[in-house]
């Protein structure tokens, strides 16, 4: 992640990706579908809409660590990291085989 994120122009397109759970986009995809409008239309909609109204005040404990403090913990001998560098277990503890090469399911990135 870039230590500050990149601005974009007024109306011109821009790409956001968002990870969640099977679960959760499955439910993105049914409210869409009862919507009548497409996946990115739909979050879209509630993104503005979130934003309108604001969120909820973060619980304590909930900040996202970032890259510097990932690495200051192994360091430390606080924590382990997986291939991507990101505190371990991620996905790579159970990689898929796929031709021989074994593949993290979290990061995609190739473990062996």
């Amino acid at each position: 992640m870039p230590a500050e994120p990149v601005r974009h122009w007024g109306n011109t397109p821009a790409r956001v990706q968002l990870r969640c759970t099977g679960e959760l986009k499955n439910q993105i995809l049914d409210a869409a579908e009862t919507a009548g409008m497409s996946v990115n239309a739909w979050l879209a909609q509630a993104v503005r809409a979130a934003l309108a109204e604001g969120l909820p005040e973060a619980p304590p404990g909930a900040e996202v660590p970032t890259t510097a403090s990932v690495i200051a913990d192994y360091l430390a001998g606080r924590s382990s990291l997986g291939p991507c560098g990101r505190p371990w277990p991620c996905g790579a503890s159970d990689p898929t085989e796929l031709e021989g090469w074994r593949w993290c399911d979290e990061c995609g990135i190739r473990v062996g």
